[in-house]
Parts: C-alpha cells; structure tokens; sequence
C-alpha cells in the first residue's frame, strides 16, 4: 500500500474533520466566537425526516442561575423582529418530577410545565454540569417554523411548579436564521453519515472480500491470495478505524447501548487479528497451526458481530432509516449466509473430485459472488446519503 497516499488521505480527512467541526450553519451562539460548551448561550439542530433534534445550553453565571440544581426552564424563541413581538418560544423545563417541553405564542409567566404529547416530543434529556444548563429534544418539524426567523435564547427559574421571568434579558441571534437550509442533515450530522459509510464499507464489503480470497479464491489467486488478503485487511483497518474515530469524536456517553458496546468488542477483535496476522510464526514453528486457528475463530466473530451490528445501527429508531435500507441489509446477511458461504462449500463438495471443472465454476460463481458485494455496498452507501 503507497503509505504517500495513505498520508495523503489522511490529511484530506483532518481538513474535512476540521470544516465540519466548526461550521456553525445549523446553530447559534453568543459570543460568536466562542467555543461550545464556553459560551453564553449555544443552540444547535440537525433535521431528521420528520423532526428536529435541538441541543439548547446555556451559562448558568451569566443568567444568574448559578446554584439552580433544578426548578429551572431553558427557552428558545423564534420571532420575525429582534424585540421579540409575536413570538413562538419552545421551553424546556427540569423540576423534581422531570424533564418537559412546552410550546406557546408570547411569553406566559405564572403557566405549569407540560408536556407537548408523546407524537411530538420524545427523547428529552436536562443536564446541569460545570455551570452549563443544558436540554436536548427531538420536536416534530410542524412545530417550528419553516421560513426565516431570529432567534433569542434565554432561562430562569421555576417557582412552585409556576415559570417565572427571566433574571436576565434572553440573546438574540444578530440576524434571521432558518431551521431548513440547504445544509440541512437528513439522517443525521455528517459525522455519523460517515460513520455509517465507513464502517457498511469496511464490514459489510471489504470484510466480505477478504474472508472469500482466505477461503475460496486460493485456487484462482494461488500464492498471490495472501497478498490480496492483506491488503484488504489492512484497508478494513483504516475503513475502521476512520468511522470509529468519527462516531467517537461526537459521542457525549461512551458505550452507551448495545451497538455502542458491540462496535467496541468488534474494534478491539479488528486490532488484535492483524496484531495476531502481523506476527505469525514462521511455517515449521510448533505454534503455527495454534495461531491460524486463532485467527480463524477471531474472524468468524468479527464476521458474525459485524453484521449483526450493522443491523442494530440501521434499527436505531432516532434515525428514522427507511425500512427499506433496512430490508437491503437483512437480505445481503441472508444471501452472505447462504449465497456466498454455503453455496460455495456445496461447489466445493459436488465438484471435489475434479479440480478442473470446480476451477472453472469457481470462477464464474465468484464473479456473480463479488459482484453482488460490491453492488450491495455501492447502492446501500448511496441510499444512505440521498435519504429525504
């Protein structure tokens, strides 16, 4: 592998990493150049297909909150002016009995905490941590604005169950923003988009690629196999680790579910087989047929794993995948399972008795074979970036 071009690709990665991490198209904050979590006031939204994720967080200091463990409301307001007339103020409110999200016209003081209806809000979480107040919500796209409003974002406490006015004048944003644009994320943020591509590339087809050379193309590939292989291994690796790097890279909660815990264990086989691959003992050593064993047996879990990790992240409900996505994963495990694996240990079992012929079948099954692989990856990456 050219390690000029391997070094090539990762500079490109860091600078694409870098436009995305400070591009602030979907947010707003105050100072402007402040750095997320340091800021006054920050919000954020990424636009899912039919809701908007809201991330809301605000300085307890600056809005006077300090010390407020609970019993306290966060707001976020759209207006057509920067007075705040006529506005639709969404409030994320955290009392001892929970976290609630109300929508109303204009500011009423003195009104309950409620919640807006399990259809329309969902996933509401409060957090109060090193003088931030933060809320993050999901809220159905027919509950804010499509056209161009200003933003003001403010807080204040709860008092006996009743939210009370805000201590300090709410920010508002220095011109219109607009929850649509024509960056709007429609799985997700880029981050996890790439996540997805790289890790449907790497398990889903590169893997696929190099356990069918391992096992089935020797006879074509002859002592070129290894190679090939390798090659492909090493490929899988990168693949890897650059969706790992970038799904960690936005995680607030490591290893928080079980697609979470299963990528881990699935990373950590991933190092140690071509740890264990790198340092095979030479042929005649005592311990060689041990290690290909090991490695034979860390592979099928990292085959077995993979794929039904895959599928556990395609599920995410939060995601809002089609089922269709879905239903294309499902049946590229189905065909891997009984297509590639056991149609081809029955071409090896009726045709063992003549290696010319199976040569030939070999041949021709596994052109269908990688075809099929790289179709797969081809559409399911390209469906994954055109989701509306």
């Amino acid at each position: 592998m050219d390690l000029h071009w391997l070094g090539a690709f990762s500079l490109g990665m860091s600078i694409c990493f870098t436009t995305v991490l400070t591009d602030c198209s979907s947010c707003f904050q105050h100072p402007p150049e402040c750095s997320h979590p340091y800021c006054n006031v920050h919000v954020s939204w990424l636009a899912y297909s039919t809701a908007y994720k809201v991330n809301l967080s605000i300085s307890s200091d600056y809005f006077n909150l300090a010390g407020v463990d609970d019993n306290v409301w966060l707001g976020l307001g759209v207006s057509k002016t920067p007075t705040m007339e006529s506005s639709l103020i969404t409030l994320c409110s955290l009392t001892p009995t929970g976290v609630s999200i109300t929508q109303s016209y204009g500011f009423n003081h003195g009104i309950s905490p409620q919640t807006v209806g399990t259809t329309l809000i969902s996933q509401a979480t409060f957090t109060n941590k090193d003088g931030v107040l933060k809320c993050e919500f999901l809220l159905h796209k027919s509950l804010l604005p499509k056209e161009e409003n200003y933003l003001f974002v403010g807080g204040g406490e709860i008092v006996n169950n009743m939210i009370q006015y805000h201590k300090v004048t709410p920010i508002v944003s220095p011109n219109l923003r607009s929850f649509t644009s024509n960056k709007e994320i429609q799985i997700t943020d880029t981050l996890i988009l790439l996540h997805g591509s790289a890790m449907i590339t790497a398990y889903g087809v590169f893997l696929i690629v190099a356990v069918y050379t391992n096992r089935y193309l020797r006879p074509i590939f002859q002592k070129a196999w290894f190679k090939i292989h390798s090659n492909i291994a090493i490929m899988l690796l990168f693949l890897a680790l650059l969706g790992f790097g970038s799904i960690l890279s936005r995680q607030e909660r490591f290893m928080r579910g079980v697609h979470e815990i299963l990528g881990f264990i699935i990373i950590i086989l991933t190092l140690f087989q071509i740890l264990l691959a790198s340092l095979r003992p030479y042929r005649s050593h005592k311990c060689r047929k041990t290690v290909i064993i090991i490695h034979s047996i860390v592979g099928f879990f990292i085959f077995l794993l993979s794929f039904i990790n895959i599928l556990l992240g395609l599920s995410k409900r939060k995601l809002r995948i089609p089922t269709s996505i879905i239903f294309i994963q499902a049946l590229y495990t189905f065909w891997v399972v009984f297509g590639a694996v056991i149609g081809n240990e029955m071409l090896r079992y009726f045709y063992r008795h003549d290696d010319n012929i199976y040569l030939k079948q070999l041949k021709r099954y596994s052109l269908v074979n990688l075809g099929i692989v790289l179709l797969y990856g081809c559409t399911i990456i390209m469906l994954l970036n055109v989701i509306d």
